[in-house]
């Protein structure tokens, strides 16, 4: 009798006449449970995705706003000072963080390629202040701006400018005084001079604790590498913080003939390294620095801090 009900049902399914289990929902093949619809192919398919109009507690407390990097605003001089002939200094910072770089256009006033390239250097650190992560960059563009409108290195007082950081010496410069004074005010863990040279293939010069970033860039670009102080002379910006401050000095001298048309092509990437490229240890190090606080008083004498460094290769600025 089994095996008689057994044919019998196998017959049965087999004619496309079996009668539904109980409790089958027909409405529904069993084999479409775990299917997921595209909405695009059959607009008439349940679509189990959050409805846009409603808006849950959770999507109306978030802003708008999260996530949106903002373009930075028009790139805009900031005054610094003024020259003895009561020009602008003028000077931008762009990023922030605790470690600070402070990026000197060249204290020779006339001295185009490298005002150009210290200008080309301020803009691009504005337009893309994000890759500079967790560092402040202020650049001056040019400290001596009487001297680039007279074609001469002396200000409207017939001064060298570039002559006048010596601390055994009453400061006769209004614009070296501001930048002393810059250096008092805030912790810079970094000077960078931007200037021309004679050498025809450029100079990197560096003190001991910027030296390994320095070298890099001057064998990557071919110019010379020398050591700081070595034989800068007396009241020069590199002999002064060499001799008086706890910071990394660097000069970046390009050619005085350097073509302004192609200047950041040749030499924009090598001098972004110079800001952006240091250790992680260093950069500790620098934070912890002693505040640049040996300049005194605008209307005192200056007095020598620390002695300079002896035995150092010559660098003759």
């Amino acid at each position: 009798m089994a095996r008689a009900m057994g044919s019998l049902l196998s017959l049965t399914v087999i004619c496309g006449c079996a009668t539904p289990l109980a409790g089958l929902d027909e409405s529904r093949e069993p084999w479409t449970e775990d299917l997921v619809y595209d909405p695009m192919a059959d607009d008439s398919q349940p679509v189990f995705d959050e409805d846009d109009s409603i808006e849950t507690q959770r999507l109306a407390t978030r802003k708008e706003v999260r996530g949106i990097v903002f373009a930075p605003k028009p790139f805009r001089w900031d005054l610094a000072g003024q020259s003895a002939g009561n020009r602008d200094l003028q000077k931008i910072t762009a990023g922030s963080g605790d470690y600070r770089i402070l990026v000197i256009g060249s204290l020779a006033g006339h001295d185009p390629s490298a005002i150009e390239l210290t200008e080309t250097l301020a803009r691009e650190i504005h337009d893309n202040s994000i890759v500079l992560g967790g560092i402040e960059v202020t650049v001056i563009r040019n400290a001596n701006p009487d001297g680039e409108l007279s074609y001469s290195s002396n200000n409207d007082d017939g001064v060298r400018v570039s002559r006048q950081f010596a601390d055994n010496a009453v400061n006769t410069s209004r614009e070296a005084k501001l930048i002393q004074r810059m250096l008092k005010q805030k912790t810079f863990h970094r000077i960078i001079h931007v200037r021309g040279h004679s050498n025809p293939d450029g100079v990197i010069a560096a003190n001991t604790s910027a030296k390994t970033a320095a070298r890099e860039v001057s064998s990557w670009l071919g110019m010379e590498f020398v050591s700081l102080p070595g034989r800068s002379k007396e009241g020069t910006l590199e002999r002064w913080i060499c001799e008086s401050h706890d910071a990394d000095i660097v000069t970046f001298a390009i050619p005085r003939n350097a073509d302004e048309e192609s200047l950041w092509e040749v030499y924009g990437d090598s001098l972004m390294n110079l800001l952006l490229e240091e250790d992680f240890e260093t950069r500790e190090l620098a934070r912890k620095r002693q505040r640049l606080s040996s300049v005194v008083d605008d209307d005192e004498p200056t007095e020598n801090k620390r002695p300079g460094a002896k035995n150092r290769p010559d660098y003759q600025n």
